[in-house]
């Protein structure tokens, strides 16, 4: 099987994965609000209730750092996904394990990993993972890869490099995304 063939196949891809990164941002912008204004309610009721026991005041303890730990995760997130919402990668190999029955699965290769928990699949690799230097040792044909479970044999059956910036159907929304990327990088 393979994947994506044309460019129109590509560009439908490519906008799917686009919109599915907007909509995992927009529910971590929601998910940092509810933490925030959960850690503003233990502060709040801390303030209150001055005189409640050692115990209660330890699990309140508790349960903040949890809840700021878990704030500080879903920010990073957010970071990671805005990062690469405008050119989420940069190559594609076919590859094929020679197991029998094996598909041949599409390896997308981007600056970060995304790992799409709605459809229980990575749909972006880090170009740093195992997986992904296949991309750069290999031609067509024979392949490996180290795993963290050994080395993985199989077949590179296509490799592309995805030129985004021919992608994107208009030249003007690549500009203007470029623009948008600058003016959000110098606000920070």
């Amino acid at each position: 099987m393979v994947f994506n063939q044309t460019e129109k196949q590509e560009r439908s891809y490519l906008q799917q994965i686009i919109t599915r990164l907007k909509q995992i941002i927009s529910h971590t912008d929601m998910s940092v609000k509810n933490h925030a204004d959960t850690l503003a309610e233990y502060k709040d009721y801390l303030w209150n209730n001055k005189d409640i026991d050692p115990h209660e005041i330890r699990s309140m303890r508790e349960s903040i750092l949890n809840h700021f730990a878990i704030g500080e995760s879903v920010i990073d997130k957010r970071r990671r996904l805005a990062q690469i919402v405008d050119i989420p990668y940069f190559g594609r190999i076919d590859f094929q394990e020679k197991n029998e029955n094996r598909p041949v699965i599409p390896v997308y290769i981007g600056i970060h990993t995304f790992h799409d928990t709605e459809s229980r699949t990575t749909v972006i690799y880090d170009w740093r993972a195992p997986i992904s230097s296949m991309f750069y040792d290999h031609e067509l044909g024979e392949a490996s890869y180290q795993s963290p479970s050994g080395e993985i044999n199989g077949e590179n059956k296509e490799e592309k490099d995805i030129k985004l910036l021919l992608i994107y159907s208009d030249k003007d929304d690549l500009n203007q995304s470029i623009n948008d990327r600058k003016c959000a990088d110098r606000s920070r």
